[in-house]
Order: C-alpha cells, then structure tokens, then sequence
C-alpha cells in the first residue's frame, strides 16, 4: 500500500509494481496513419497494457483506423506478451447524447477493452456516449456530482478531472492487478473476467432504458456498462459482450 497526504485529504492505494511509458502521439499536427500505427505497436513484445485517451474528434462521424493501424492491433493482440496478447484499455469518448461511439473504429474494435463513465449515484455521465461498442464503465466527475481527485505535478493534487480519458485509466489500474496476480491471462481471458465478475446492482437504469440479460447470462443496457467489478466499477455492456462472442471469443 502507498499513502499521500494533499490538502487535508488522506488516500490510500493498492500498490502495484508496474513500469510507465508514456507515448507522445497528439502535437500540433494532426494524426497519421503510420504515427497511430507506431504508437500502437510501440514496445508490443514487452508492453502488458496499452491506456489510450484518444481517438477521433467527438461528433466527427464515421471513423476508422487506417491499415497499418488495423494491422498494429492484430498484431499487439496475437504476438505481444510473449502471445498472450497486449490489452488495449480505450476512453469511450465524450461527445455525450450528441455522438455514438460504434461509429469510432478504435473503441468499436474486439480489440479493445472499451470505457465509458458514471458519476457517483451509478448514473452515465452528461459526456457518455450511447454505444454498444463500450465494454465497461468506471466513476468519473459529472456536473453537480463529487469530484474525482488525482495527483498532479509535485506535492498536489487536482480535483477539477472529468471524461472518459479519467475513467480508461483506473480500468487499466484494474486489469494491472489482475495480471499481477495471474500474469498469463490473456487478452481474451481479460475481457471474459470484466464481463463475468461484474454485477449491476449499484448502477441506477438510465430514463428510457433498462437492464436486461443477454444469450450469455449476462446483465446490460446500450447506455452503459451493467454491473460493478469487485475491484471496483467495470461494468459489462449486454451489446458489449455480444460483440465479444459474435467473433468468437465466448467458449
């Protein structure tokens, strides 16, 4: 365990012995094909886990990843880890009612453990996007709601964080324990054990939707994940997991 003290505030954290990296892929210029495709195979043999905050402009429409992109996932999931498989951890995105993330070719990928966000009484966030493609909810800030506190430069810390690029992270925290206690998961085995840990009983059903089981046995709506994980919220999306088992990946 790792304790800091900021502003009065005590937290505690598990520890986890893990090795950053960080990748510079947005700038001043504009994405390309062969700068996303190196971003995503970067380190490959050796990276456990991918967090990515990014994606295509909210409300941009339609998207996808170029083919060397494509290729750079298909590759970091069957021969990254020694072939266990790179887990991309990916921010649903926060263009709200206004977009939808199935149109995002990143979070829509079976690639990709997809996260999207709600506040502290279960409910999505205003930024949520509706899709099928997210995976899993974590809490984030949201308006009138508690805030969300993190670290910052030095001795401090920042209570004013919100967005799905906030929940991805403490997803990846998740799955890095996971792999600390079981490092031969696999990225399949990660996304069977957010789908089946998961429960839906602190999550509050979103205005014209409701939670229903799916052919899998699992719980879910379209706004957003359906259960918490004990470790904290990863919240299985009914479409979610369909996704996984229409490509083959449900035994």
């Amino acid at each position: 365990m790792w304790q800091i003290q900021c502003d009065h505030l005590h937290f505690e954290k598990v520890w986890i012995t893990i090795n950053l990296s960080g990748i510079r892929l947005l700038g001043s210029k504009y994405t390309t094909d062969i700068s996303e495709a190196q971003a995503i195979s970067h380190g490959y043999a050796i990276t456990h886990i991918s967090c990515n905050s990014w994606g295509p402009p909210d409300s941009y429409g339609y998207f996808s990843p170029g083919v060397l992109t494509a290729a750079a996932f298909e590759q970091g999931v069957t021969q990254g880890r020694g072939g266990k498989g790179v887990i991309y951890v990916w921010a649903a995105g926060n263009g709200g009612t206004d977009d939808n993330c199935n149109a995002d070719g990143y979070a829509n990928s079976i690639y990709t453990v997809t996260i999207s966000s709600v506040n502290s009484l279960g409910q999505p966030a205003w930024y949520s996007e509706v899709c099928a493609s997210t995976l899993a909810v974590t809490y984030s800030r949201d308006k009138n709601q508690r805030y969300m506190v993190t670290t910052s430069n030095g001795n401090s810390c920042n209570s004013g964080i919100e967005g799905t690029s906030f929940s991805a992270p403490q997803a990846a925290g998740m799955v890095a324990l996971a792999l600390e206690t079981n490092p031969n998961l696999s990225w399949r085995d990660v996304q069977h054990l957010i789908v089946l840990t998961a429960n839906h009983e602190n999550l509050t059903e979103a205005a014209g939707y409701g939670f229903s089981k799916n052919g899998a046995g699992n719980y879910g709506d379209t706004t957003r994940g359906s259960a918490e994980n004990s470790s904290g919220p990863l919240c299985p999306y009914s479409s979610g997991a369909r996704k996984q088992q229409e490509n083959g990946h449900f035994p």
